[in-house]
């Protein structure tokens, strides 16, 4: 037992994690990626769900080893789940620094998670050690994690999006236990005991239910304190008006009209932050790109690697020219209209209604003595009043053989 030190696990465990991901690539854009797939995990983390299933090993009899890419599997979920849930939260930060959407734009980031889950794949299919028998048992005990967690997700979500506010402290429960504890605890638990070949205690469920119930609470409790070392921006549930036990338990036990004024304020809040930050990252969210991942300078550096002076000196010091910096802030209601469905198409209308007119203005100049070479079968007529049809009736309207031939 004296192997078993925390530390030594962790570094262990962190080192397997990265061995997956590539490394280093001639193309500097795909160099690029690949720095982006080691980004979450290079922050590191607590590791619990990896160290549980090693631990977990050891209580079967097998050494912690014999698991080592069983857990690194088990992080790489982690990891792209993470990228996942901050896209689908809109989260600003993870594990003390921004999100990877906020970094580098939502479609880079939904890549990386896709990719991460690719290798968790790869590496979970050449497990070294591991019997035929029990390898099925492995890959399908990881399968039913991924479907408890993405139903869990989709419980939490779709609370959200109907803006349901009358969530009960059972109904958390639930979503909690399928979300957090089946790849918390139970499923870390139980993949040590089949990886021994051994076959998981029933208890293990509900141990693990339970423990995996509190560790969702305890991070809801912290997301409410002010403490650098959580990881994650302040109160960041509240603002998002995330279903959480603390919201639960304040609807079952208020009066009505605190009730009514809770679900008022959390809707505003919601409402509040959504305006924020879809105006503070209209940019990020919107037109990523590449010019997001070229170098930068600052406004009074010359263009990168040229050495040149800064703009304001090869203006002169007297000029009063300067580059306006965009401010979000004056990103209004007033103008948001614009970037509307409906307005969009309208937009395209009138395009389309010009574009029109000028092919129209273009032919009768070209072809201004040649009326009757007009290849129409429906003869444009006279404009008709509101509600008749703009062209003439195939019944009225002469053939095209005695129109060509007129």
């Amino acid at each position: 037992m004296g192997d078993l030190d925390s530390s030594t696990l962790r570094q262990a465990l962190f080192d397997a994690t990265l061995a997956p991901l590539p490394r280093d690539h001639d193309n500097p854009d795909l160099a690029e990626f690949y720095r982006l797939l080691r980004d979450y995990p290079e922050r590191g983390g607590k590791g619990l769900r990896g160290l549980i299933l090693l631990y977990a090993t050891e209580a079967y009899g097998q050494p912690w080893r014999a698991s080592l890419e069983l857990a690194a599997g088990l992080e790489l979920f982690q990891n792209w789940v993470l990228v996942h849930d901050d896209i689908e939260d809109d989260s600003e930060d993870r594990r003390g620094k921004p999100a990877l959407h906020r970094s580098v734009g939502l479609p880079v980031a939904l890549n990386v998670g896709d990719a991460m889950h690719v290798y968790m794949w790869q590496l979970l299919h050449t497990l070294p050690g591991v019997s035929p028998d029990v390898h099925r048992q492995l890959l399908a005990e990881f399968a039913q994690m991924i479907h408890r967690t993405a139903e869990g997700q989709h419980l939490d979500l779709c609370w959200v999006a109907q803006g349901r506010f009358d969530v009960s402290e059972a109904e958390y429960l639930e979503m909690v236990t399928l979300k957090t504890a089946y790849y918390t605890v139970i499923a870390p638990l139980r993949l040590g005991a089949l990886r021994c070949g051994a076959s998981p205690d029933p208890r293990i469920t509900q141990a693990g239910v339970d423990l995996g119930a509190a560790f969702q609470i305890r991070d809801d409790v912290l997301n409410l304190s002010r403490d650098v070392a959580y990881g994650k921006e302040f109160a960041g549930d509240l603002y998002e008006a995330k279903r959480t036990l603390i919201l639960a338990h304040f609807f079952a036990h208020a009066t009505q009209n605190g009730t009514e004024r809770g679900v008022r304020a959390a809707r505003e809040g919601a409402r509040r932050e959504d305006e924020r930050r879809y105006r503070g990252d209209f940019r990020v969210h919107r037109a990523p790109r590449v010019a997001r991942l070229r170098p930068t300078r600052r406004r009074n550096e010359g263009p990168a690697g040229t050495g040149a002076a800064p703009r304001s000196v090869r203006r002169g010091a007297g000029s009063r020219r300067r580059r306006r910096t965009p401010d979000p802030a004056r990103f209004s209601r007033s103008s948001a209209h614009k970037h509307t469905p409906k307005r969009r198409i309208l937009n395209i209308k009138k395009t389309l209604r010009i574009a029109h007119r000028a092919v129209s203005l273009l032919a009768a100049h070209v072809f201004p003595a040649h009326p009757a070479q007009s290849t129409s079968r429906l003869p444009v007529t006279s404009s008709p009043a509101c509600g008749q049809p703009r062209h003439a009736s195939p019944a009225s309207a002469p053939s095209a053989v005695s129109v060509q031939r007129t």
